[in-house]
């Protein structure tokens, strides 16, 4: 059974002072590129929280921590080394998905209003997952299309592919989860990831047939 650990991060308050953090240089240039104040603090807490993770699991610095852009720009390890991990935000959140065996992939969505939704579902979605969720009441709609959104992104993230890779290539029935269609010969493990109100998110590990995930809270930043 595969191990994964999933670390859910909240930004503090105040900005954190970014020359205190354990940031690479280049991930600071890209934080002092973010004109919005929220983003920017969301986004140093969840690459601070990530580094000082993968340190302490590698028993480096945290500032040491080789992460690069692998294939498609997905980060990883250099000369991929493991853990295998994943970084996913949205709104106020983020989550950190990290585990030894596998590939991982993991996303965290807002719940989108229905009429948005129903937009992108028709657009981008595959042909059985359209009429899946044309078949539920409107009230249920919208929470539905996020779960099932949130899995096919974590999905595209672990296999490297990103949006390189059409919604519609691949079918997920959010329901169990389980892939439908388009999981090649790989085993695989779909699940969704408690949390809390107004957000869907969800893990995707490629190489594993099951998973067991502790779930642990970030300590906030101090500014």
């Amino acid at each position: 059974m595969t191990a994964v650990d999933v670390l859910h991060v909240v930004a503090c308050a105040d900005q954190p002072d970014l020359a205190r953090t354990c940031l690479s240089a280049t991930e600071r240039a890209h934080a002092k590129r973010i004109a919005n104040t929220a983003a920017r603090a969301l986004y140093i807490s969840a690459h601070e929280t990530l580094r000082r993770a993968l340190a302490e699991r590698l028993d480096i610095a945290p500032r040491r921590v080789p992460i690069v852009a692998g294939w498609n720009g997905r980060p990883e390890l250099a000369e991929g080394a493991r853990p295998s991990f994943n970084l996913s935000h949205s709104g106020g959140r983020a989550i950190i998905a990290i585990c030894d065996e596998g590939d991982v992939g993991v996303d965290i969505e807002r719940q989108r209003p229905r009429r948005s939704a129903s937009r992108l579902a028709e657009r981008l979605f595959a042909e059985e997952e359209r009429t899946a969720l044309a078949a539920l009441e409107p009230a249920c709609f919208s929470l539905a299309f996020t779960e099932l959104w949130t899995l096919k992104e974590a999905f595209i993230k672990a296999t490297g592919e990103g949006l390189a890779r059409p919604l519609n290539s691949f079918a997920i029935d959010w329901t169990v989860p389980r892939l439908v269609r388009g999981q090649g010969d790989a085993d695989w493990v779909l699940d969704t990831l408690p949390v809390g109100p107004g957000y869907r998110a969800a893990l995707a590990i490629r190489g594993a047939s099951s998973c067991s995930v502790t779930h642990k809270i970030a300590k906030p930043l101090q500014s």
